[in-house]
């Protein structure tokens, strides 16, 4: 079940970066974005063209913060909300970045 949980998690993520790299495509140039699994951590890196000198943005989740993130439980619905608004804000901030 956890592990059901997890992948489902990482589902949702993966849907929200890609409607959040629809949101965002007028200001971040985002080539690729892909999951590291380091123990019990999760690392979403956000990739954007090289044109713009910039890195890449990274964040990490926890193993609880997948699980619980990939449970349909309403009880869950506050991870949810608060790992959207952290990706968000990496949207925001690959954007400032990209500004000329």
């Amino acid at each position: 079940m956890a592990n059901a949980c997890i992948h489902a998690g990482k589902r949702w993520v993966g849907q929200l970066v890609e409607a959040l790299k629809k949101e965002y495509q007028e200001t971040v140039t985002l080539t690729r974005w892909d999951w590291k699994a380091y123990g019990a951590m999760y690392l979403l890196r956000l990739d954007v063209d090289d044109q713009y000198d910039v890195g890449a943005q990274v964040q990490g989740f926890t193993r609880s913060q997948m699980r619980e993130c990939g449970n349909p439980d309403s009880a869950y619905d506050g991870v949810r909300d608060e790992m959207e608004r952290t990706i968000r804000w990496q949207f925001a901030l690959l954007a400032r970045q990209q500004q000329p």
